[in-house]
C-alpha cells in the first residue's frame, strides 16, 4: 500500500532535457510499483483504475461482505489518490519548459503519454547520433594515433549510448562483434588469442573494459616466444639488405623480406633509394601475393598511413602477370635489357621504332600503364601492343580472350581485352 509520505517523495533524476528521458521514466515508473499504480499510468498500458461495486450477499454472509467492500474501497481512494499525488511528483520534476507543454492534460497517465509524444523526435535524433558516434568509433579502430585504452574507453562510450537510444544495433551480441572486428584489425595476434581462449560468453558493456586488460599476458607470451630469436642473433652477421641498402642483422635471408621497412613503407622510409635486381623484385611479389599476414598488413597500412598509398599496378612480364608496388615497379622497365630488329605481331612482322608508355582504360573506369612498351607503327591505338610488351612475344588469342606467349605457348592470364582502348601514349625515344 502507498506509504502516508509519499507526497515527498522525489524521482532520482530531473527530466530536463531528452536524454534524461529514459532514466527519468524509470524512477517514475518504480515510485508507481511501489505505489501499486503502475498498470493505470503506464502509457503503454489501457488498464484504468474502477471503483468498486458493493456486492450483494446473503444476510448470513452480509460481515463479511461489508468488510471485503471496505477494504476494496479504502484500497480504491488510496490508489486514487496516488494517483494525483503522483502527477504532482511528475509536474516537479520535469522542466518548466515542459510543464508549460502538459498543462492541457488533466490526468496522470496523459502527463507520460504527452511527455513521451514530446520526447519521441528528440529521442530519434539521439539514437541516429549515437547510431553515427558509434560507427566512427568503429572505423577509427585501425588508427595508429590512438592506443588501445583510449580506443577501448570510446567505443565503451559510444557502445553505452547506443544502448541508452532507441536504435536498434544496440544488442550486446552485435556489440561483442563489432568489439572483436575492431580487435582484430588493431592487432590480429590478440584477436585469436582471445579466440583461442574460454571466452566464448555474452559480454555486457561493463565486461568489455576488460579486455584490453588481458593484454599484457599476451605480450608476456611473446617475449618468451621471441627470447630464442633474440639469442640467435649474435650469431648473425651485418650483411648490406638488398631492399632498403642498410647493413643490418639478417637472420634468414630467404624470410628477411617480409619485415624489411622499405618494402612495408616505401616513401615514408628515411632511407635511400634500393638497387634491386629484378629477379628479386618478381621474386618477393610472388612471395606477397602467397602471404596472406603481409597483404594484410598493407592493406592495413593503406588505410592508417597518411604517407605513400600503397598502390598495386597490373604489370606484365616474362608472360607472368605480376602485382608489384607502383614504388619500385620501374624496375620492370629493365626487363627490356635488348632491342631486337623486329618482333612477331600476328600475322606481320613490325619493325619498333623505340619506347614508349601507354595507358589503357578500362569499361569500369580501371586504367593500367605499360612503361617501356615497344613502340610501332599503329601497335599502341589499342590493347593490341600487348602483344609485344617488354621485348617478349606475345600474342592475342581471339578464340579464349586471352594473351599467349608465341615460342613457349604459355597463357598470360589478363581481365583486359584485346579492343582496350588507348587513351595516352608518349613516346620515350
Amino acid at each position: 500500500m502507498a506509504r502516508q509520505t509519499r507526497t515527498m517523495v522525489k524521482p532520482a533524476i530531473k527530466l530536463n532535457k531528452p536524454s534524461d528521458w529514459k532514466i527519468w521514466l524509470s524512477s517514475i515508473k518504480g515510485i508507481a510499483e511501489e505505489w501499486e499504480i503502475w498498470q493505470f499510468v503506464d502509457p503503454e498500458s489501457t488498464d484504468v483504475l474502477l471503483e468498486p461495486t458493493p456486492t450483494t450477499t446473503s444476510t448470513s454472509a452480509s460481515d463479511k461482505a461489508e468488510e471485503a467492500d471496505a477494504n476494496a474501497g479504502e484500497r480504491y481512494q488510496a490508489q486514487k489518490k496516488a494517483i494525483f499525488e503522483l502527477g504532482l511528483v511528475i509536474d516537479r520534476s520535469i522542466a518548466r519548459s515542459y510543464l508549460q507543454e502538459i498543462q492541457q492534460t488533466s490526468g496522470t497517465r496523459d502527463r507520460l503519454v504527452a511527455l513521451k509524444g514530446e520526447m519521441t523526435s528528440y529521442m530519434n535524433v539521439e539514437s541516429l547520433q549515437a547510431h553515427i558516434e558509434y560507427q566512427k568509433i568503429l572505423r577509427r579502430a585501425s588508427s595508429i594515433r590512438i592506443s588501445d585504452t583510449v580506443w577501448i574507453s570510446a567505443f565503451e562510450k559510444a557502445y553505452l549510448r547506443l544502448q541508452n537510444s532507441d536504435a536498434a544495433h544496440n544488442s550486446p551480441l552485435w556489440g561483442r562483434m563489432d568489439l572483436m572486428e575492431g580487435i582484430r584489425i588493431r592487432d590480429e595476434r590478440y584477436w585469436q588469442y582471445l579466440r583461442s581462449a574460454d571466452r566464448k560468453g555474452e559480454w555486457d558493456a561493463i565486461e568489455i573494459s576488460h579486455l584490453f586488460k588481458t593484454k599484457s599476458e599476451m605480450d608476456k607470451t611473446r617475449e618468451l616466444e621471441s627470447s630464442s630469436e633474440a639469442e640467435d642473433e649474435i650469431f648473425a652477421e651485418k650483411r648490406e639488405c638488398d631492399f632498403c641498402g642498410k647493413r643490418h642483422l639478417i637472420l634468414d635471408p630467404n624470410a628477411h623480406w617480409k619485415s624489411c621497412y622499405y618494402v612495408i613503407r616505401p616513401r615514408g622510409a628515411k632511407r635511400r633509394r634500393p638497387r634491386l635486381d629484378p629477379d628479386i623484385v618478381e621474386s618477393v611479389n610472388r612471395q606477397i601475393d602467397n602471404d596472406t599476414k603481409l597483404k594484410k598488413k598493407i592493406e592495413k597500412y593503406k588505410i592508417i598511413s597518411r604517407g605513400s598509398p600503397l598502390r598495386k599496378s597490373i604489370i606484365l612480364n616474362t608472360t607472368t602477370p605480376e602485382h608489384i608496388l607502383n614504388d619500385i615497379s620501374f624496375f620492370t622497365g629493365e626487363l627490356c635489357r635488348s632491342k631486337p630488329s623486329s618482333f612477331w605481331m600476328g600475322e606481320d612482322i613490325c619493325t619498333p621504332e623505340g619506347y614508349g608508355e601507354a595507358v589503357f582504360e578500362s569499361s569500369c573506369g580501371n586504367t593500367v600503364t605499360l612503361k617501356k612498351a615497344y613502340y610501332a607503327p599503329k601497335l599502341w591505338t589499342s590493347m593490341l601492343s600487348v602483344r609485344k610488351l617488354n621485348g617478349y612475344n606475345l600474342f592475342w588469342d581471339n578464340l579464349n580472350d586471352q594473351l599467349e606467349h608465341s615460342e613457349t605457348g604459355r597463357v598470360v592470364k589478363t581481365t583486359w581485352h584485346h579492343d582496350q582502348p588507348c587513351v595516352l601514349y608518349r613516346r620515350l625515344e
